[in-house]
């Protein structure tokens, strides 16, 4: 079986939310699943920031359904979309 490497972003519910900790929270559900990468800041618009997030998932099913709704059900977390997904050689 083979891996996927995935990129996503994740909106906070709001401004008040401390990105930083909402960092720690999504690299703990993610490795729970698979191999977490990395995570940035991206500045969206009056001060809100993003979360740009890769990953290595096992590419099986229900995987990616897990770790979605993993992180989806986190405080603080306002949306999550994958922005890119790519098969791993």
């Amino acid at each position: 079986m083979g891996k996927v490497i995935i990129k996503a972003r994740v909106m906070p519910e709001n401004l008040e939310v401390n990105v930083d900790s909402l960092k720690e929270k999504i690299k703990q559900a993610i490795s729970k699943h698979g191999e977490f990468g990395r995570a940035v800041d991206v500045p969206i618009a009056f001060g809100l920031r993003a979360i740009e997030i890769s990953f290595v998932l096992e590419d099986k099913g229900g995987v990616m359904t897990e770790v979605e709704d993993s992180i989806k059900e986190l405080e603080g977390v306002g949306s999550f979309e994958i922005i890119d997904m790519t098969r791993a050689l």
